[in-house]
């Protein structure tokens, strides 16, 4: 297994295990806050997929579209 080999089996694994998490919740469960003051789920996912779009930008300009306009900052 070369390098690229072994970062797609990790984003692939990531993948993988972040959707076994996310397919069987109800979007009323998506959007409750575990406790006050805290962010859902859903807000946390949005925050991984732009922190994730942003640093990419950063080192492989143009490699992702863009995320929808108004949504991320």
């Amino acid at each position: 297994m070369d390098s690229r080999q072994a970062i797609k089996l990790a984003i692939d694994d990531g993948d993988m295990i972040s959707m076994m998490y996310l397919e069987d919740m109800t979007d009323k469960e998506l959007m409750t806050r575990p406790c006050p003051g805290c962010n859902h789920i859903n807000w946390q996912v949005g925050h991984l997929i732009a922190s994730e779009n942003s640093l990419l930008k950063d080192v492989a300009p143009g490699a992702l579209p863009p995320l929808p306009a108004g949504r991320f900052p």
